[in-house]
Order: C-alpha cells, then sequence, then structure tokens
C-alpha cells in the first residue's frame, strides 16, 4: 500500500524519525523555586509581563499558567504573578519556563 508517495513502512518510520528529533528539540526546563530566582523581565520582549508555568501543590491540579509581572503601585514597581487579573490567588511556590515548540522542518 502507498501513502502520499511513501510505502506504509517508509512513512511510518519517516514519521516516528521526525517526531522524535521534535520531542528532543523541545527541552523542558526544571522547576524553579520562587526564594530561588524570580522570572526575568529584562528582555525587552518581555516588558509587559511573562508567561509561565507555576505549581503551589503537590498534583497537577494545583498548576496553572500565570502572568509574571511589573506593576508601579504608588509610585513603586511591584513584581507579581497574576492568574485571570486576580494577584497571585493560590500562593504559587515554584515556576518554569513553557518549553520550546518542537522545530518541525
Amino acid at each position: 500500500m502507498v501513502l502520499l508517495g511513501f510505502k506504509i513502512t517508509e512513512w511510518y518510520e519517516y514519521q516516528k524519525t521526525n517526531t522524535m528529533k521534535a520531542y528532543k528539540d523541545s527541552v523542558i526546563q526544571p522547576w524553579v523555586s520562587i526564594t530561588e530566582r524570580l522570572p526575568d523581565l529584562t528582555d525587552k520582549k518581555f516588558e509587559y509581563g511573562h508567561k509561565v508555568i507555576t505549581c503551589w501543590g503537590k498534583t497537577k491540579a494545583n498548576m496553572a499558567e500565570m502572568f509574571f509581572c511589573k506593576r508601579n503601585i504608588r509610585g513603586k514597581d511591584v513584581f507579581r504573578f497574576e492568574w485571570n487579573g486576580r494577584i497571585d490567588p493560590f500562593g504559587v511556590k515554584y515556576w518554569m519556563e513553557f518549553p520550546k515548540p518542537p522545530n518541525f522542518e
């Protein structure tokens, strides 16, 4: 049987090779404690904030995408996590960068 010009066995090998390559290209960073360091906002592309994955408990239910940002409140710069317009509603303990998307060619 031929699929898109490939024999099925060739197609399977092509898919397996490219899927593994894409997986290896997307590196997942380790969790970082907020006492160790906070997300970096010095890069110009993060001028208004930085989306990160956060964790505040021991299960997947205690993880969410949040926005780490700098706000100026009463003349003072304040750094904080925000979620759906709320200020750190869960008490974030750890955070991590989003993994890079796979490199599909």
